[in-house]
């Protein structure tokens, strides 16, 4: 290959610096862009990595993460429009006990990443405030508030306010803002078997109970803007004395263990318009509900589409970017992404029809797809691989 292309990755974050990790594998010189100039750090997560997640991880060096997480055996869903019980409406599982997710904090994943990034004498991380990004034929041209400037063969944007400096050449193919609040914290309870995560779908939001360890659990409840949890979630004791009262069942005593920290919920998807040298990840390219925790395994897939379609340009003697390169990539990656991002919205809204008779059909329907072996058994696979076609 042409070793003389470069790659311009805006935002040193996750979705960046694990780009960075797997292109800068064929050889590019990759200029990771830290842009944030964040006063502190950006709170840190928990993730619900698939398995086929962690083996691609395993493959580009990335080798200490199934280690590090807390495996996840089971999921069970609970349709809890009425009244919370214990009574499970949908289980996953695998076969042979094979555990189905892994949860790791995207602190320690980026620490991981970021050891191979130090390592590596292909990416230079920069720290320069943008002022605009503009393509040609042939280059990006990157131009930064110092007036200083740089041409690259493409720009991969990772951050959703790096949109902003193409000169509104991106727009959203799909947009809807779900009225909703995440919050998240964790929770101390009693030792426990912990190696299910629940999702229980309330009429204030759905609320999701992800295991850290035997005694740690990580929560994440969607509440609506127009539910009095609105106002309550923000008093940790009066949280504190819900979860008791409805969930001791299963966690015996309950007590928080951080914060409550909130984030707006929103749904889209980006697309660029007449850029052929410019794509889009992370956050730049799209977010939709946490309920199916897919946000950074639909990331990864499309990281590995993006790698795998410049390996084959590579193959035959093509340079990266132009208008061939990015009908492939959207080829590897349009459809995917959009059909996945309308089945998350689709599970979301079904949950969200605050109606009596709608919630015993709904009910009745679930129940009999947990029945339906050979349709979970596909859902696991599209959970864990993504969508094949």
């Amino acid at each position: 290959m042409n070793n003389s292309q470069r790659i311009a990755i805006i935002g040193n974050g996750l979705t960046g610096s694990a780009t960075a990790c797997f292109l800068a594998k064929l050889g590019f010189k990759i200029d990771l862009l830290d842009v944030s100039h964040a006063k502190s750090q950006k709170p840190v997560m928990q993730l619900s990595l698939s398995d086929n997640s962690i083996k691609h991880l395993e493959k580009f060096g990335i080798k200490n993460i199934k280690n590090k997480s807390y495996k996840i055996k089971d999921i069970f869903l609970y349709d809890s429009f009425n009244k919370i019980d214990f009574k499970s409406d949908l289980i996953f599982s695998k076969k042979n006990k094979n555990n189905l997710a892994y949860i790791v904090s995207s602190n320690l994943l980026y620490k991981e990443i970021y050891k191979l990034i130090k390592q590596n004498k292909n990416i230079f991380i920069t720290k320069k405030r943008l002022n605009s990004i503009s393509e040609n034929n042939s280059n990006v041209k990157i131009i930064y508030e110092d007036k200083t400037y740089q041409n690259y063969s493409l720009a991969i944007l990772t951050l959703k306010n790096s949109i902003k400096f193409t000169k509104k050449e991106i727009s959203p193919l799909l947009v809807r803002n779900y009225k909703e609040i995440s919050n998240t914290f964790i929770i101390n309870h009693k030792k426990i078997n912990n190696n299910t995560a629940r999702q229980f779908f309330l009429k204030d939001g759905p609320l999701a109970f992800l295991p850290l360890s035997k005694k740690k659990t990580f929560v994440i409840w969607s509440i609506k803007n127009d539910s009095k949890w609105s106002k309550n979630i923000k008093n940790k004791k009066v949280v504190e004395n819900f979860l008791n009262l409805k969930f001791s069942k299963i966690f015996g005593k309950i007590s928080l263990n951080t914060a409550i920290k909130q984030f707006d919920l929103n749904f889209y998807l980006n697309v660029t318009k007449k850029l052929n040298r410019t794509i889009l990840l992370g956050d730049a390219l799209n977010q939709f509900h946490p309920i199916a925790g897919q946000g950074w395994n639909m990331t990864l897939r499309n990281i590995l589409s993006l790698f795998f379609v410049i390996k084959r340009q590579q193959n035959i003697g093509l340079e990266i970017g132009g208008e061939s390169f990015i009908k492939e990539y959207q080829k590897e990656i349009k459809s995917k992404n959009f059909i996945f991002s309308i089945l998350i919205d689709g599970i979301r809204k079904s949950f969200d029809i605050n109606n009596e008779r709608y919630a015993q059909l709904r009910k009745i329907s679930v129940n009999i797809l947990n029945k339906n072996l050979m349709i979970k058994q596909h859902l696991i696979d599209i959970a864990d691989k993504g969508l094949s076609f």
